[in-house]
């Protein structure tokens, strides 16, 4: 696999720190807008935007120590494309943006794009790619199951990793 790292770490800081590592590309961004007007041309959101806005607004600590706690699975990953549909928390809604899946190790701070087991870059977020050292389980066919704790998927942008969550927050 090629090594495709990208150090994220501010000199003196340590990984984990701060998740907000981010600062969005104006231009990027600006281009990203993408709004559903209602009838009298105000911006709006259909109900399953609101609920997933509400519940990002509210847990953003409780996913935090989710992630933290638990290893990503392709399950999981499943379940973060459901919570955030709809958003720009997806690779299928912020590619446009420049966002590229990505992963961050908290261990290590390391950052790298989602990639194929060849090496490629992908356009979603697969296990496949990631480096020995970030797997805890794998299939009988070689497969990775789950990666170790404190892995986290995300978005790389101009070399920063963004959570899901800043990713929405820098598109919008």
């Amino acid at each position: 696999m090629m090594d495709k790292r990208l150090e994220n770490r501010p000199p003196g800081r340590n990984a984990g720190d701060d998740l907000h590592v981010g600062t969005p590309n104006a231009l990027v961004v600006s281009e990203c807008l993408v709004s559903q007007r209602g009838p009298d041309g105000a911006d709006t959101m259909n109900d399953r935007q609101q609920q997933t806005q509400m519940a990002i607004e509210q847990t953003p600590d409780q996913e935090r120590v989710r992630r933290l706690r638990g290893a990503l699975t392709e399950t999981s990953l499943q379940n973060e494309n459901v919570l955030y549909a709809q958003t720009r928390g997806i690779s299928e809604n912020n590619g446009l943006c420049g966002f590229r899946p990505g992963y961050l190790n908290l261990a290590s701070g390391e950052v790298l794009p989602s990639c194929f087991a060849s090496g490629a870059p992908a356009p979603v977020h697969l296990l496949e790619g990631l480096p020995e050292s970030w797997v805890l389980e794998r299939d009988s066919d070689g497969r990775v199951v789950s990666t170790r704790p404190g892995i986290i998927a995300g978005f790389i942008l101009d070399g920063r990793f963004y959570t899901r969550e800043e990713a929405i927050k820098a598109a919008h």
